[in-house]
């Protein structure tokens, strides 16, 4: 297949091709490299591109509705505003890559690593993000709504604005993603802890279980791990929570 002077085939050398606009619908790319290409605006409509490399690429605006990416380098990658429906970017490396108002409806991200990556505004509705690594992401107002985040690393997130009804977190790890930020409204509600919490004056109730500031911070892990099924993975969470919710409060924690 040609396109203006590049030969698309698998593992070609395309470092810095000018690609804009390009018609590459289907096109088989696996392993081939596009480091610092320019494919701003192009189809990429089911291509292949397994294992390619698209470092410091740029992808703005190009059409990857059902390409599969599975296990390509996209780092530094320029994505903005690009139609990622149902992609298969499963293993893919994100670092740092631009995702702002992407869309990644129904795309496959498990295991990705998008290690302080900007989602901003980003469309994941339903997206497959189990075990994707998210530690710094910029996810600030991006939808999430029935995202599956089972066993995610979401430390140090930014979550303000973001959408996270129905999304599954099980098993995630949020520490830092609400420091100074989330209130207990936003837990309760959006995020869908397995046990609800209120809050009067210095008594703390999970689900069923009350008991006062002191004596939740005084649990031993024995304790915890008494009082209910996956309590101890909650725990971190829950003690993260009162520290914010009481920061200034005559109840020290």
């Amino acid at each position: 297949m040609k396109v203006g002077k590049y030969t698309i085939e698998e593992g070609a050398n395309l470092i810095g091709a000018d690609l804009r606009g390009a018609d590459l619908r289907g096109a088989n790319l696996i392993g081939a490299n596009l480091r610092g290409a320019d494919l701003r605006g192009a189809n990429l409509y089911g291509a292949d591109l397994i294992g390619a490399d698209l470092i410091d690429a740029n992808l703005r605006g190009a059409d990857l509705i059902d390409a599969n990416l599975r296990g390509a380098n996209l780092r530094g990658a320029n994505l903005r505003g690009a139609d990622l429906r149902g992609a298969n970017l499963r293993g893919a490396d994100l670092r740092g890559a631009n995702l702002i108002d992407a869309d990644l409806i129904d795309a496959n991200l498990r295991g990705a690593d998008l290690y302080g990556a900007d989602l901003y505004g980003a469309d994941l509705i339903g997206a497959d993000l189990i075990g994707a690594n998210l530690i710094g992401a910029n996810l600030r107002g991006a939808n999430l709504r029935g995202a599956n985040l089972i066993g995610a690393n979401l430390r140090g997130a930014d979550l303000r604005g973001a959408d996270l009804i129905d999304a599954n977190l099980r098993g995630a790890d949020l520490r830092g993603v609400m420091e100074g930020e989330v209130p207990l409204e936003y837990y309760n509600n959006i995020l869908g802890l397995t046990w609800r919490i209120s809050l009067f004056q210095d008594q703390v109730t999970v689900g069923c279980q009350s008991y006062t500031l002191k004596e939740w911070r005084d649990f031993s892990k024995e304790d915890i791990e008494g009082m209910a099924d996956e309590a101890l993975d909650f725990y971190p969470l829950l003690i993260q929570l009162l520290k914010y919710e009481y920061r200034n409060t005559k109840w020290k924690f």
